[in-house]
């Protein structure tokens, strides 16, 4: 691929700068690929040569930001193959890093998430990057699913619902999994309700 053209050239001519753009570009094709072993160790190399940056600020500045770009990917890479372990290691560097960042708080969220057992630290994250920009859907599904495992239902069934009001032609899962809340309260006619627009939303 043209990606990996570019690794090779840069590795070849020893430019650092443009080697680190080439593989985090070829890491993100691998991740779309869902070859995340290759989109890892893409980004481990990434992370260990910026780490090594020459010592001329712009590329210093440049290094930092490819860095963080590749403990993000990798941390959701991680995440994909259930190693939560090493993608919340990753994440926290991301936010220790760069505190002022809301993508890698909506990253922990979701790694909380998928513990199965950390939801108020879910709802904590989510309702940063929600509080930053309401607009995020994943972020707000996201908290809407630890309300729910929380069993505040009142919540889940709050953002669920602002999540369809946005936008009700593409709420499948919105409405799918307030019907799943609505059966859990026993509000058995709105949760079929739910199910009937749930199917209406989806794609033809």
């Amino acid at each position: 691929t043209n990606a990996t053209q570019a690794v090779n050239k840069s590795d070849q001519e020893k430019d650092v700068s443009n080697g680190l753009s080439a593989r985090m570009l070829r890491a993100s094709l691998y991740a779309k690929q869902r070859d995340f072993a290759a989109a890892i160790k893409d980004c481990s190399t990434v992370i260990e040569l910026s780490s090594k940056a020459e010592p001329v600020a712009a590329l210093k500045t440049a290094a930092k930001g490819q860095h963080a770009m590749a403990l993000m990917l990798r941390a959701e890479c991680y995440q994909q193959t259930h190693k939560l372990t090493e993608a919340m290691n990753d994440i926290n560097q991301v936010i220790k890093q760069n505190p002022d960042l809301i993508v890698p708080f909506e990253t922990r969220g979701t790694i909380y998430l998928a513990s199965g057992k950390q939801y108020k630290e879910a709802v904590a994250d989510f309702s940063k990057v929600l509080k930053s920009n309401p607009n995020l859907d994943k972020a707000r599904m996201g908290r809407a699913e630890a309300y729910g495992a929380l069993k505040q239902y009142k919540a889940a069934i709050q953002d669920y619902s602002a999540v369809i009001d946005k936008s009700p032609k593409d709420a499948n899962d919105a409405y799918t999994s307030r019907a799943r809340i609505y059966k859990i309260l026993h509000e058995d006619k709105k949760a079929a309700a739910d199910l009937v627009k749930a199917h209406q939303s989806l794609p033809d």
